[in-house]
C-alpha cells in the first residue's frame, strides 16, 4: 500500500467517525434531521472541509445516516449498539474469589 493510499484511507475513516459522532449527538438530543449546510459547518469545526457531494459519498458508509442530499441529512431511528460486547470484568474481584476458593480446599 502506498503512503497516499494509507493517508486517504485514514482520513476517510476519520470523516466517517466524525459523521457518526455528530449523528449520535443529534439522536441523543432527539434531532432527526438537520440542514446539510449546518452539518457541513459542524464537520468544518472538526477540521473536515467537505463539499455536499463529498458528504453524500462519505455518509453512504455510515449506518447512522438514513438519507442525505443537498438539503438535509436524516438520522436513523436508533443507534447501532454492539450487543456482543460483554460487561467489564473486575479482575481484582475474580482473583479474590479464586484465592478464597483455594484457601477453603
Amino acid at each position: 500500500m502506498r503512503l497516499v493510499e494509507l493517508y486517504e484511507s485514514s482520513t476517510t475513516d476519520e470523516i466517517r467517525l466524525a459523521i457518526d459522532d455528530i449523528m449520535s449527538m443529534m439522536l441523543s438530543k432527539g434531532v432527526k434531521e438537520m440542514a446539510t449546510d449546518r452539518f457541513l459547518s459542524l464537520l468544518g469545526k472538526r477540521g473536515f472541509i467537505l463539499s455536499p457531494e463529498e458528504l453524500i459519498q462519505a455518509a453512504d458508509s455510515s449506518q447512522m445516516v438514513t438519507s442525505v442530499d443537498r438539503e438535509k441529512i436524516t438520522t436513523s431511528d436508533q443507534m447501532d449498539v454492539d450487543q456482543s460486547v460483554e460487561a467489564p470484568v473486575d479482575v481484582g474481584d475474580m482473583a479474590a474469589d479464586q484465592a478464597m476458593k483455594d484457601i477453603k480446599k
